[in-house]
């Protein structure tokens, strides 16, 4: 078979081609596993040394200043504003912070609440349980039993959308209440025929008013008791036998000056804050 002169140039030049190819790729495979000098210091690879350039190399951070990548990958995740779990927004740290504080959870001495509260409401009915019963085989209005509802409880105010003014404590109806001050009952209007508007006041010798709520008591305006003297009974709620409790509050100012608007002896309006509480005298028992 005879080649015509264009073939055999073909050939030659595939050939060639070929031959070009297999001596180049040698050479491109030494410069890429040549050791060089890096920008950001110390030797590598051509690779190895943009990678490492590239990881050392400052940047604008978005959270503001520089650094290297992951020195901003990191500034910048820990100032980056997200949404909490617990309501608003902060920053990761922040938010970890508020969410913990504000988790609800189960206080030993019943009930729920945030951490803080819990402690607080726990340290309370350490103070209270201590000393149990009184001589005169009344209970404390704040324990030994269980309190359901604290001062200004969240769960309180979901479920019933008012502010709650002091602490309820779970009693059998009939228990009796004994008196947790000396002092002069300045005011009884337990004989109300709604539960829910019952109450006895008290005021101390230092000023302050306690208020006893859901109860039932014979007491007269003026009537003097002592620490551990019976004030009263607890009334029961009609169809709710599991409901009975005491309420307890105090106020440093009388709780008549307090009782204005919508606030009453023992609970506020939903927007209420402890604040507004202490500028009319409201405290924590």
């Amino acid at each position: 078979m005879s080649l015509t002169p264009q073939t055999i140039k073909t050939l030659l030049v595939v050939t060639f081609g070929a031959f070009a190819v297999w001596i180049a790729a040698p050479g491109e495979n030494a410069l890429a596993q040549r050791v060089v000098q890096c920008h950001s210091g110390g030797q590598g690879t051509i690779e190895e040394c943009r990678e490492r350039d590239a990881q050392s190399r400052n940047v604008r951070c978005r959270s503001g200043g520089t650094g290297t990548i992951e020195e901003c990958r990191a500034r910048d995740a820990r100032t980056r504003t997200v949404r909490c779990h617990s309501g608003g927004s902060g920053t990761i740290e922040e938010c970890r912070e508020r969410d913990r504080s504000s988790r609800r959870v189960e206080c030993r001495s019943g009930g729920r609440g945030t951490i803080e509260e819990c402690r607080e409401r726990d340290a309370q009915a350490r103070q209270r349980g201590s000393s149990g019963s009184t001589d005169s085989g009344g209970v404390l209005p704040a324990g030994p039993g269980r309190i359901s509802a604290g001062y200004f409880d969240r769960d309180y105010l979901r479920s019933e959308n008012r502010q709650h003014l002091g602490i309820d404590t779970l009693a059998a109806a009939g228990s009796r209440i004994a008196s947790p001050i000396n002092g002069e009952v300045v005011t009884n209007r337990t004989d109300a025929s709604d539960v829910m508007q019952a109450y006895l006041v008290i005021r101390a010798s230092n000023g302050e008013e306690h208020v006893f709520g859901h109860i039932s008591s014979s007491l007269n305006r003026g009537d003097r008791v002592r620490t551990g003297d019976e004030i009263g009974r607890v009334r029961s709620w009609p169809g709710q036998s599991g409901r009975s409790h005491v309420h307890w509050g105090v106020n440093r100012n009388g709780v008549a000056q307090a009782m204005s608007g919508s606030w009453g002896w023992g609970r506020a309006p939903a927007d209420a804050t402890r604040e507004d509480a202490a500028r009319r005298g409201w405290r924590n028992p």
